[in-house]
C-alpha cells in the first residue's frame, strides 16, 4: 500500500529524532483498522522529514513498543511538507476476504498549536 500526502503550511516544528521519539513533532498518521471491526488498528505515524513511529492499538490501551516494518519519506519545502508511507501487507495482519476490507483514519499534529 502506498500513501502519499502534501501538507500546506507556513512552518513546521519538527527535529531529528529516532523512531517513535516524534510526538512532540509536527506529524500525520494513518490509523488502520485492518479488520475493519472498530476493535484494533495500526497507528503509523510520520513526521516532515520521515522519521517515523508506530503503534497498536486494541483493547482501548495503545502499545508503542511494536515495530512494524513500513517505509517513509518527508521532504519539507517552501510550501510546506510531503510525506510518502510504504506498507507492505506482509508486516500487518488483515483478514483475507475478497475484497480485503480495512478502515482508515488520518490524524494531523501541528505542534505549534497543541498544549
Amino acid at each position: 500500500m502506498l500513501m502519499t500526502g502534501k501538507i500546506s503550511i507556513s512552518r513546521t516544528g519538527v527535529l531529528i529524532a529516532s523512531r517513535d521519539n516524534i510526538h512532540a513533532d509536527d506529524w500525520i498518521c494513518i490509523n488502520l483498522d485492518s479488520f475493519n471491526d472498530h476493535q484494533s488498528l495500526y497507528a503509523l505515524y510520520c513526521n516532515p522529514l520521515g522519521i517515523k513511529g508506530d503503534s497498536r492499538f486494541e483493547g482501548g490501551q495503545e502499545d508503542f513498543s511494536v515495530d512494524i516494518v513500513w517505509y517513509s519519506e518527508g521532504k519539507i519545502d517552501d510550501e510546506g511538507y510531503t510525506v510518502e508511507l510504504k506498507i507492505p501487507f506482509k508486516s500487518i495482519r488483515f483478514s483475507h476476504k475478497d475484497p480485503v476490507e480495512m478502515g482508515v483514519i488520518f490524524e494531523r499534529k501541528i505542534s505549534r498549536r497543541s498544549g
